[in-house]
């Protein structure tokens, strides 16, 4: 050994500078590159397990995430068919149940409903009198029970009054064709929004694949193995197979300190991780093999390795820039949408290019824009509306009406003319009697003539024969249900507009008919008419503060919120020949009357 230590010293005194420094370099390099690769080892591996562990908690907290969110929407449907009026008033009273028309509603409604959701399966809604009535996307199933308090859940839903359970196969109270995958379902009581009592029973069923959504993308780049457990530690959903053993170990790791634990499953090693539902009592159990990771890390460490010496001060330098280039305007973005939080819808004016930075701008501008313009409409509507079931209100009970109709009838009673006296108090009783119509918005067509024909009857009472009404009704649209109040403003707008300004007897005429899936009811008259320009101003949108004008706009408006389209009349007239108005009312709103 101290021959050759020797030889070696000897074989170095004798190289040239160059030489030297070149042999010096190498070895101080190879040394380096030695305690390089074991230190890069050892961090390698720790990290890939941190990182595994993080990436872990960071997948579960996105699938719990994904399931609250999926259950809060599921939850906020359910009260909305709870507070449904039809919903309410077919298990309030038990003969609704009878009623094809009620059921057909419910149907209609709840078909609507789960359409637009594709997690929802089936939605079921049970009275205290032994009825149901469904939606299912599969085929309408049948009680096995003979009462719903049989089941095995009922006690819980009762206690909770209001609140929902949700039941793993909570389905199983039906006659089933066959057992499939599991079902999840959310139930709660319904109480009455009036009397607040207890007036039936909400199921809504969640199919398993509502939650292999929730972690599909998830699963999809590591080979994540995933178990959602319920609060008896049955398997809800998974995305493998689990044996007896492997289910022993997946509940071990649901009780393990940590909620993390190293475990090998079919000859390989994984990194399971445990999270708690709070909210429900669940479990989420997730594995994702190390190999995965091992893989990614592999390339990036002979990289690293090889090029540690030449570009690390490079590779640094690279690093700020581009996480400077990258995180200054997604920083910019996240303070932006922050002040949502606030309030401050305000528009990013940041300059992008078209990449992936420029796009997530573009879509959050998009985003606030339409926040904007919903806000705005909304806020439009809400207005209309109030506005317009004030002056419906108002136009119902209109004082100087009501003072020169009794003027009417003092003259009557002194002149000893009874049976006149009566005939204009029972007219005017049934006025008021059928335009409040017990605060129900909608009434018939025949409805709303015999309210017209009270009205006529009280103006010639108070003006005279200045008038003469024509009715040509279609008798097929009497029995379809319209919005109350739309006639009545009409004639009104007849008689003062048209009729009294001519100063001579006039006649107003009053007809209706069906065209395809529309009911057209029409209000003319041979009044005074209007020129082209008064044409074009009671086609205006806006209904101003004048209430002598809001008759023909305001009963417009109405007729646009309450059926949602603008195409709601026609209206023709020309100077001294009368004006002629076509109300167009769509019969999918109206439904008809048996």
């Amino acid at each position: 050994m101290k021959t050759i230590k020797q030889l070696m010293i000897r074989i170095y005194n004798n190289l040239n500078i160059s030489a030297k420094m070149s042999a010096l370099y190498m070895a101080f390099l190879t040394l380096s590159l030695i305690i390089a690769t074991i230190i890069h080892y050892q961090v390698n591996y720790n990290f890939t397990i941190k990182k595994q562990k993080t990436l872990s908690m960071q997948t579960l907290y996105s699938l719990k995430s994904n399931i609250y969110n999926m259950m809060d929407n599921v939850s906020f449907n359910s009260r909305i068919i709870m507070a449904n009026i039809d919903v309410q008033d077919i298990l309030t009273d038990g003969n609704h149940g009878n009623s094809l028309e009620y059921q057909r509603k419910i149907y209609n409604y709840l078909s609507t409903l789960i359409d637009s959701m594709q997690y929802i399966q089936s939605v079921y809604v049970f009275d205290n009198y032994n009825n149901y009535y469904g939606v299912d996307k599969n085929y309408l199933k049948r009680l096995k029970l003979k009462r719903l308090n049989q089941a095995d859940w009922y006690s819980s839903v009762i206690k909770l009054d209001g609140y929902y359970i949700l039941k793993l196969n909570g389905i199983k109270i039906f006659k089933l064709k066959n057992a499939g995958k599991n079902t999840i379902s959310l139930i709660r009581v319904v109480n009455s929004t009036t009397s607040e009592r207890k007036i039936g029973v909400i199921m809504v069923n969640i199919s398993e694949e509502a939650f292999e959504n929730c972690y599909k993308e998830i699963t999809n780049r590591y080979k994540t193995s995933i178990a959602i457990l319920n609060e008896n530690n049955e398997l809800v959903s998974s995305n493998n197979q689990f044996n007896k053993e492997e289910m022993k170990q997946i509940l071990n790791i649901s009780k393990a300190k940590g909620n993390s634990l190293a475990l090998n499953q079919s000859g390989q090693s994984y990194i399971y991780s445990s999270m708690k539902l709070k909210r429900y009592g669940w479990k989420i159990v997730i594995g994702i093999p190390m190999s995965e990771l091992k893989k990614e890390f592999s390339i990036y460490g002979l990289i690293s390795l090889i090029t540690i010496i030449l570009n690390s001060i490079l590779l640094l330098i690279g690093t700020i820039f581009i996480s400077k280039l990258i995180s200054n305007p997604i920083h910019r973005l996240l303070q932006a949408m922050k002040n949502i939080e606030n309030g401050k819808f305000t528009i990013m004016a940041m300059k992008t290019g078209n990449d992936e930075i420029g796009q997530l701008k573009n879509g959050y501008n998009i985003m606030i824009k339409e926040i904007q313009n919903l806000i705005e409409k909304t806020v439009w509507e809400q207005k209309t509306i109030r506005k317009a079931e004030l002056n419906v209100l108002q136009a119902q009970i209109k004082p100087h009406f009501l003072y020169n109709t009794l003027n009417a009838m003092e003259y009557l009673a002194l002149a000893g003319k009874n049976k006149e006296l009566y005939d204009a108090l029972e007219a005017m009783g049934s006025y008021y009697k059928k335009s409040l119509s017990k605060g129900k918005e909608i009434i018939s067509l025949e409805e709303e003539v015999e309210i017209v024909k009270d009205y006529v009857f009280l103006q010639q009472l108070r003006y005279g024969n200045i008038l003469t009404v024509h009715y040509d009704l279609n008798p097929e649209t009497l029995k379809y249900n319209i919005l109350k109040l739309i006639l009545q403003p009409l004639v009104e707008n007849s008689i003062y507009h048209g009729i009294m300004p001519k100063g001579e007897h006039g006649d107003i005429y009053i007809s209706s008919k069906l065209r395809d899936n529309k009911i057209l009811i029409m209000v003319e008259d041979n009044g005074i008419g209007m020129t082209e320009e008064e044409l074009n101003l009671m086609k205006s949108q806006k209904i101003n503060d004048n209430l002598d004008s809001f008759g023909f706009r305001g009963t417009v408006e109405r007729l646009k919120i309450y059926y949602d389209c603008s195409d709601v009349y026609t209206i023709e007239s020309s100077k001294g020949t009368g004006t002629k108005i076509t109300l167009i009312i769509p019969k999918k709103r109206g439904e008809q009357n048996e």
